[in-house]
């Protein structure tokens, strides 16, 4: 498929959760899992606007004759979740959070911040609108194939949490209603599903590098818009692997150009991402007279002496480079360690007796490994690795132990190293001697077979090797 042939126009909107509190409360910024104190019954209708107009949305979400039941737990919310009083000023730290993360991307900052109503129909919000501010502007994401220009970032608040929906009604949960958002949106000037990705992946990182992002699955979330030459526009809300966006954006170019092909009425509309990365239609477009000022909150200057404060965090991508230049470590580890912010420079300056790309094997794949070939959840505390890395450094133990021992760690058991006390070669020396002998016709690996099965985890596999090779 010649994407440059089909006129394909990509966008992103991404959203990712701040972790600070609440935007527009004091609430704090947690889910919840305690039973909700408070439960609410609320319904949709529309009504006509100054200009005797119906929003088409609210319509289409009208027919489906539902209500809303909103759930309530206190320790996470309040009565401005439940849109029964005015929001407060808006959470500082999520505010500079969000100007620092403009700047990383190059935006321009505006003079002035005024948050806006976005009227939102789909009952995740209480009020039917979310508030939301623009920030900043005119931003780069600079790719292997081109510029991608970021055309605006803003400040919003997330929706509240879908906990079930039946035929009749749908059951949110307010405890997210309020998160603070970063919405970063770029211009529809990508032509290629891999750029996207690139994009995604880029600016994923420079949300990462700032510390201030809430971890975990969901945190997050995507939107493509997505259009080739004569189709509409289409988005396609809740792409939450990075690695689907290109199979995404090819099944959708694929499903405009048939939809082309047939001649039928072309409307621009929004769909949603399914598990195999096709897209099902949600709901028309909005209009774009849906923006209106929010009156319970004053404009905030955005000054100079606010930018000034800000300190520009490393990238990622830059410190897993120096982390690969300063100690030679490979790359894909180097990047798994700044990933889980793993302290490695501790612990090479600790144990100087362990070669580097070893002790960040341990610290990277241990857990890994030991879930992958014995189906078990290992999570070790520093001090775990501390422990076992202190007797491996001092070659108390041998390498061959280091995995034994942390495999008994995750099964729960106690360690007793005194049965992983590492041999000497003088000690095996001559149950060596004597098998190669009575062994001459096996080869030397198959000799290292025979007695690592008496001396796994107790002698180190190079030194003997080199005793059975001193004897054949």
């Amino acid at each position: 498929m010649n994407f440059n042939d089909l006129g394909l126009k990509i966008g992103i909107e991404l959203h990712v959760q701040v972790n600070s509190g609440k935007l527009f409360c004091r609430c704090p910024s947690n889910l919840s899992g305690k039973d909700a104190e408070f439960k609410l019954i609320r319904k949709l209708r529309t009504v006509s606007s100054e200009l005797g107009e119906k929003d088409i949305v609210a319509e289409y979400e009208l027919e489906k004759n539902k209500y809303a039941i909103y759930e309530m737990p206190e320790e996470s919310s309040c009565l401005i979740e439940a849109d029964e009083e005015p929001i407060m000023e808006i959470d500082n730290n999520a505010l500079m959070t969000a100007l620092q993360v403009s700047l990383m991307l190059n935006a321009k900052v505006v003079d002035v911040l005024q948050i806006m109503r976005k009227q939102v129909l789909d009952f995740s919000n209480t009020s039917s609108f979310q508030r939301t501010g623009i920030l900043a502007m005119n931003g780069k994401v600079k790719t292997r194939t081109g510029i991608v220009n970021i055309d605006n970032i803003a400040i919003e608040e997330d929706a509240a949490r879908k906990i079930n929906e039946t035929k009749e009604y749908v059951v949110y949960r307010l405890d997210r209603l309020g998160f603070p958002l970063i919405e970063i949106s770029t211009g529809p000037n990508m032509n290629d599903p891999e750029q996207a990705k690139e994009v995604a992946q880029y600016i994923g990182m420079v949300l990462k590098s700032t510390g201030k992002i809430k971890p975990g699955i969901g945190t997050i979330r995507q939107d493509l818009n997505i259009s080739i030459k004569g189709h509409p526009r289409i988005e396609i809300k809740g792409v939450q692997d990075l690695r689907a966006i290109p199979e995404i954006i090819r099944k959708e170019a694929e499903r405009q150009l048939n939809e082309v092909k047939t001649g039928k009425k072309l409307e621009s509309h929004v769909r949603k991402a399914n598990i195999d990365n096709t897209t099902s239609y949600l709901r028309p477009m909005p209009g774009a007279a849906r923006l209106y000022v929010e009156t319970d909150h004053p404009v905030i200057m955005v000054t100079e002496d606010m930018i000034k404060t800000i300190k520009m965090p490393e990238l990622i991508s830059e410190r897993v480079l120096n982390l690969e230049s300063r100690y030679n470590i490979n790359p894909q580890l180097a990047n798994e360690i700044i990933r889980k912010n793993i302290d490695v420079d501790y612990f090479i300056h600790k144990f100087k007796n362990i070669d580097v790309d070893y002790l960040s094997h341990v610290l990277v794949e241990m857990e890994k490994e030991i879930e992958a070939r014995f189906k078990l959840k290992a999570k070790f505390k520093k001090e775990e690795f501390e422990e076992v890395l202190s007797y491996y450094d001092k070659k108390e133990i041998a390498k061959e132990a280091v995995f034994d021992i942390f495999l008994e760690k995750a099964q729960g058991k106690r360690i007793d190293y005194g049965k992983y006390r590492i041999f000497s070669a003088a000690e095996i020396e001559d149950e060596v001697k004597k098998l190669v002998k009575e062994k001459k016709e096996l080869s030397d690996n198959a000799i290292m077979g025979i007695l690592m099965q008496k001396y796994r985890g107790k002698i180190d596999a190079r030194k003997l090797m080199d005793i059975i090779r001193r004897y054949k």
